[in-house]
């Protein structure tokens, strides 16, 4: 069950290949050397040479703190409590900020808070979200809310505009009752900090809904504006007092919050307020469902007139999602803006059934001879409809022979069987009715397909009950079921026992964790298999998401089955890949499997070591390689070729070495060491080529590798070879390491590849580095040709844009930038600018090496020889130069 796959890891800035193997070994070799004693480690370090094991932190290990303080240091609670003793406390913000951190506060600590830190407005920093609605800090708020301001609107002005320059405590200042300050005479007051308006919005949430709505009332528009439209989310109680008290002016700045939930949307439209309702349209979290209830109740309600012109006006920028809503409205005007984005023929029907049934047959006939609207009305659509106008009971059979929009049984019946998302783009955007427990019912018997759950999730009649099981099914969909992409409300625990994880186990594991439906100590056991559970664990650790639990069990195997025994590490990094049980069970296994451990030498007395030996008293001395080499018989065994990021590195530091070294470095002559270091990656190799060195030693010795030398190919031939690849992905890679080896430099990228790469780059190209040196060379190169002539900027947007509408990412994918900004002159007859100095692109490629010493050819083979050839008789050079690895 082991994966092969490969990934792109960085080792000392360049990229090389870690096959799936290495790197499950390395996410289990993190997760279980955190438990191994520190003593233990010199000894395991040694027997696994030391490839890919981590160094544990400091109080990891068993025995280890972890959470403690050095010392007897007081604790950060301690600490805050200490501080607010002194008779004016101050410094409270780093102290409060590292006591939250380490944990909830003791709700006295909250209360002490409130009652000493001063300046008043800095109280929403200090106390964070530690506020708990039943505790006493919250039934202190109470109490100071109803005695001082209550419901009288002039004392909560009065106490906003006392807020910002108050140096005492919030009691102080309540008690005080402070006035409204006057107007100033040459202008609006300026605005207060931030601060105010939260530690106004701190009482707010402990005030009476009557209360609170007499208190908006009395505030400026910023402040209102701020305390519910902007910053955090507005409390619970206060966001309710709102919807259900408050007037036009507070609803409409609350249904601006770009995070406020779709429940609460509803309930602001339920207010029959043509502003709120414009605010909620505009909303981003505003559903199509509520777009199209506010644009059906257009009889009821009107629509806003800003919001209207907003939505006619032909320049305006207004989103798509903006107008298919208003399919359904009935207004002639708003539908014909609708059609405009096009739709389905059986949605441009229902929309003139609606026409016709709100304004008559008139606005039909007016409709369809609109010239705006007439061009996205399909023909048959525009037929039906006239001939249908020529009938009595014309809108009648327009309904019956069209979509079932309102049967609240159609949208479950079709999400049932829907897989393909722009077909579900139909559903969930065209007025089909939206019975929401219907819709919960349908999905709970068969689930939906996971795009359709993410949008229902935010649907304003969904339940608790419903979000929780619709977000299941959008959190299973990285984990698919037997590799299909479909719905999945199966909880976690009985996927880990039923199924094995895929490749998108870290995905998969870390949302459910964050939605707090996983333990992370299950993916230690029952998880399966145990690479694929090492990864999502590993991951888990990456983002601080793994739990004391998970971690004590991790630690408790080891020290159960690996503990003092480093042939069971081995047994065990040996078994992973295809091991298909859990990671617990994979470490009893490995346990098993190891020879028993032998008893510990005792330790060598005192006088044992020789007179001349230099070691020290009672420590025996270590043998150095000769003696190593004597007293093994046979060649050393060396691995079969350089894996993981360590051994890879082997023949760059050598090369490395035996170029610092002065004079003529001795050359290594042990075949083991030849043939291991000559079986490289070829991607490893200084320079892209197999390094002079190493060539004349093995030949000295009777070595060749079996896919004989590497050579990187000529610069031409490194630039045609773009042009061959399947796609820009595809050349991508060839072209990062033509770069980094020095076969290729920042103006070749820039005169030879095609500007719409560089625009409209594939995902993958985001990690590498020749992208970031061609965006350089053509910063510098644009930097000298346009200067600041605007002009010439605007020809040059102007011929880009036309080529990206040209281009087709295959080959010979498009013009280069410099062809590009010569097109632009020609076409409109630019001078070019002299600016008096010559154009560089960026400083020299640091990959470039110096020229080795020259050497033989390396031999040559026919086409097709090996699998792994660099060269081939017929000239070719083989991509595989630029990246060979493990099949995907």
């Amino acid at each position: 069950m082991g994966s092969r796959s490969s990934h792109g890891a960085r080792t000392n800035g360049v990229w090389c290949t870690v096959t799936g193997d290495e790197r499950a070994q390395r996410d289990v070799l993190s997760l279980l050397v955190p438990g191994v004693p520190a003593g233990e480690l010199p000894r395991l370090r040694e027997r696994l040479g030391g490839e890919g094991l981590p160094r544990p932190a400091a109080g990891s290990g068993p025995g280890g703190g972890g959470c403690g303080t050095d010392g007897g240091a007081p604790s950060p609670a301690g600490a805050l409590r200490a501080a607010l003793a002194a008779p004016r406390p101050s410094g409270l913000g780093p102290l409060a900020a590292a006591a939250r951190k380490a944990g909830p506060l003791d709700d006295d600590l909250v209360l002490a808070l409130l009652e000493r830190a001063r300046p008043a407005r800095t109280l929403p920093a200090l106390l964070g979200e530690e506020v708990r609605p039943d505790g006493l800090t919250a039934a202190r708020l109470r109490e100071l809310a109803a005695r001082h301001p209550g419901a009288d609107p002039a004392r909560w002005r009065g106490l906003h505009d006392a807020l910002a320059t108050h140096r005492g405590t919030l009691p102080e200042l309540l008690a005080a009752e402070p006035e409204a300050a006057p107007e100033p005479a040459d202008g609006p007051a300026p605005l207060p900090p931030r601060s105010v308006p939260a530690t106004l919005a701190l009482l707010l949430e402990h005030t009476a809904p009557e209360q609170t709505a007499a208190a908006l009332r009395a505030l400026p528009d910023a402040a209102v504006r701020e305390l519910l439209a902007g910053g955090s989310l507005p409390g619970p109680a206060l966001t309710a007092a709102v919807a259900g008290h408050g007037d036009s002016r507070s609803r409409t700045a609350l249904a601006a919050h770009p995070r406020l939930d779709a429940r609460v949307l509803k309930q602001l439209v339920a207010a029959d307020d043509p502003a709120v309702n414009a605010a909620v349209y505009r909303n981003p979290r505003c559903t199509p469902s509520l777009r199209r209830a506010i644009a059906h109740r257009l009889d009821r309600v009107p629509l806003d007139e800003g919001l209207r012109a907003e939505l006619l006006s032909p320049g305006a920028d207004v989103p798509a999602t903006w107008h298919t809503p208003l399919l359904a409205c009935g207004d002639p005007g708003l539908v014909a803006r609708a059609l405009r984005r096009g739709v389905r023929r059986a949605a441009q029907r229902h929309a003139l059934v609606r026409v016709w049934e709100s304004r008559g047959p008139d606005a039909v006939r007016r409709l369809l001879s609109d010239a705006s609207a007439r061009p996205h009305l399909h023909a048959q659509v525009r037929a039906e409809a006239e001939a249908a106008l020529e009938e009595p009971d014309g809108a009648a059979r327009l309904r019956a022979d069209g979509e079932p929009y309102d049967d609240p049984a159609a949208l479950p019946r079709l999400l049932r069987t829907v897989r393909g998302t722009s077909t579900l783009r139909d559903l969930l955007n065209e007025p089909y009715a939206h019975d929401f427990p219907a819709l919960a019912a349908a999905h709970r018997q068969s689930p939906f397909m996971p795009k359709a759950a993410e949008e229902l999730l935010r649907h304003e009649d969904a339940t608790d009950a419903d979000r929780a099981d619709l977000l299941l099914n959008v959190l299973n969909a990285p984990w698919r079921t037997g590799g299909r992409y479909g719905g999945n409300t199966a909880p976690p625990a009985r996927r880990l026992a039923d199924e094995p994880l895929d490749d998108a186990a870290p995905e998969w594991a870390e949302g459910m964790v964050r939605a707090g439906l996983l333990d992370p100590a299950a993916l230690v056991h029952p998880a399966r298999p145990a690479a694929r559970a090492a990864g999502a664990l590993a991951a888990l650790a990456e983002r601080g998401l793994l739990t004391d639990d998970a971690r004590r069990a991790l630690h408790s195997a080891v020290r159960d089955h690996l503990a003092g025994r480093p042939d069971a590490w081995a047994a065990l990094l040996r078994m992973l890949p295809g091991f298909t049980g859990s990671l617990a069970e994979l470490v009893a296994a490995a346990g098993q499997a190891a020879a028993p451990t032998p008893p510990a030498a005792p330790p060598a007395a005192p006088d044992s070591a020789a007179p001349d030996s230099g070691a020290p008293a009672g420590r025996p001395r270590r043998p150095g390689p000769a003696a190593v080499r004597a007293q093994t018989p046979g060649t050393p065994e060396f691995p079969g070729e350089p894996r993981g990021e360590r051994q890879r590195a082997a023949l760059g530091a050598l090369d490395l070495l035996i170029r610092l070294a002065p004079g003529d470095a001795p050359l290594p002559d042990d075949p083991g060491s030849l043939r291991y270091l000559a079986r490289h990656h070829p991607a490893d190799n200084p320079g892209g080529e197999s390094p002079a060195w190493l060539v004349k030693a093995c030949e000295a010795a009777g070595i060749a590798p079996e896919d004989g030398w590497h050579t990187p190919p000529p610069r031409a031939q490194a630039l045609a070879e773009p042009a061959r690849a399947r796609d820009a992905g595809a050349a991508g890679h060839t072209l990062e390491t033509a770069y980094l080896h020095g076969v290729l430099r920042a103006d070749d990228l820039l005169r030879t590849l095609p500007a719409p790469w560089l625009v409209r780059r594939p995902h993958d190209w985001y990690r590498l580095a020749f992208p970031v040196a061609w965006e350089n060379a053509l910063a510098a190169f644009l930097d000298h040709e346009l200067g600041d002539d605007p002009d010439a900027w605007l020809y040059l947007a102007a011929a880009a844009r036309e080529e990206m509408r040209t281009e087709t990412r295959r080959p010979p994918h498009g013009a280069t930038w410099p062809e590009l900004l010569e097109r632009s002159r020609t076409r409109t007859g630019a001078p070019r600018r002299r600016t008096g100095r010559p154009w560089r692109t960026t400083r020299p490629s640091i990959t470039a090496r110096p020229p080795a010493t020259p050497r033989p050819p390396p031999p040559t083979r026919p086409c097709g020889s090996s699998p792994t050839a660099t060269t081939c008789g017929c000239g070719h050079w083989a991509p595989c130069w630029a990246w060979r690895g493990p099949a995907p």
